[in-house]
């Protein structure tokens, strides 16, 4: 089956019903994985440009939900955003990425955009942060799936 779009939308809905959603996505191309941030200040979602280019980067987008303002926080990296979650003080997101072969599991600072590269090439999938440790699963083609941890500095 031949998708006629690609163009997924991220929206926002009140609970108590009484008003319509809200698309926050802007872009052409593919929006997805909206994440709230623990403040609940912010929605983070990964976004792609063009329409019907499912090979597009995806970048990493803020959506304000006070002044409803949407930024591009990875526009300056030749990175093509994976799986996201957010630092528990929400000053930061943790992200999978393809770095060489491998899927690496990088940081990225919501303010300065400053992206560190915190675990290399360990073909990760699954991240998520539980306390204060990062939790992922890798898998080589010999292996199961296995659970692994590293602190928040990627040590």
């Amino acid at each position: 089956v031949t998708a006629t779009s690609t163009n997924n939308d991220v929206f926002v809905l009140s609970l108590d019903g009484k008003s319509k959603p809200k698309m926050i996505s802007t872009s052409k191309g593919n929006d997805n994985q909206p994440v709230y941030s623990p403040d609940g200040k912010y929605i983070a979602f990964t976004s792609m440009a063009r329409a019907g280019f499912e090979a597009d980067k995806q970048t990493l987008m803020l959506y304000n939900r006070a002044t409803g303002a949407i930024i591009n926080i990875s526009d300056n990296l030749d990175i093509s955003f994976g799986e996201i979650v957010w630092a528990s003080d929400s000053k930061s997101v943790y992200y999978l990425a393809q770095n060489e072969i491998y899927n690496s599991i990088f940081k990225i600072d919501i303010e300065t955009k400053e992206n560190s590269l915190l675990i290399k090439e360990v073909d990760a999938s699954s991240l998520s942060l539980v306390g204060n440790k990062l939790v992922f699963k890798v898998q080589k083609s010999t292996l199961p799936f296995e659970v692994f941890t590293a602190n928040t500095d990627g040590s």
